[in-house]
């Protein structure tokens, strides 16, 4: 640190102060020390809503920028919320992990694991709607049930660095028999009135 503190000294006195910091990381590079980028600070993320069915699977990604300890608890049941399941993907949404009941009277689940550094995936689902491994892209077994209880569920994810829900696109084909229906009605609204519809 002595050897720096000279070499700013040195530096301010020979070159003009917008150039000093060039001089200073050439000196730093010339006695071999390393500056590293710190890493990216984790912080906690909260998420709520509710499931649109029984079997709706709602995505939420997240990053660690190092092995991080993460961990993911939910207060659903708690709060009125159905029996939830979370169900951890790698990045490339291969199955890692299921995680259901903290105890068999505590129906919220919790995950508390050390994780690489990297992008995941995790799902929230209803009892019993477990994923058909070992992809993300095999879907779920569509067996889940609200027993009664609402459709809402809230969790927090602690120790990443970033954390978000995934929208869910509507779909295209959906969105193309809508536009096809709407014609179909005018076309039989046109003909029931007389008209003769153009083509």
């Amino acid at each position: 640190m002595k050897k720096i503190a000279i070499l700013i000294s040195f530096a301010q006195r020979l070159v003009p102060r917008r150039g000093i910091a060039n001089v200073v990381m050439l000196g730093i590079a010339s006695t071999g020390i390393v500056l590293a980028a710190a890493p990216a600070r984790a912080a906690n993320f909260s998420f709520s809503g509710n499931l649109n069915d029984v079997n709706d699977t709602p995505s939420f990604l997240f990053v660690t920028d190092g092995i991080s300890t993460v961990n993911i608890q939910s207060s659903s049941y708690a709060n009125g919320g159905f029996d939830p399941i979370l169900t951890l993907f790698d990045s490339a949404d291969n199955f890692l992990l299921e995680r259901e009941d903290i105890a068999p009277n505590l129906l919220d689940f919790q995950l508390n694991e050390v994780l690489p550094a990297g992008n995941y995936r995790a799902v929230v689902s209803a009892f019993a709607n477990f994923a058909n491994r070992p992809n993300f892209t095999n879907g779920f077994g569509d067996g889940g049930d609200f027993f009664g209880r609402t459709p809402a569920y809230e969790f927090t994810i602690q120790g990443v660095t970033q954390a978000n829900a995934v929208a869910v696109p509507e779909p295209a084909s959906l969105v193309g028999m809508m536009v096809a229906g709407f014609a179909a009605a005018r076309f039989r609204r046109k003909l029931a009135l007389g008209k003769q519809p153009k083509l």
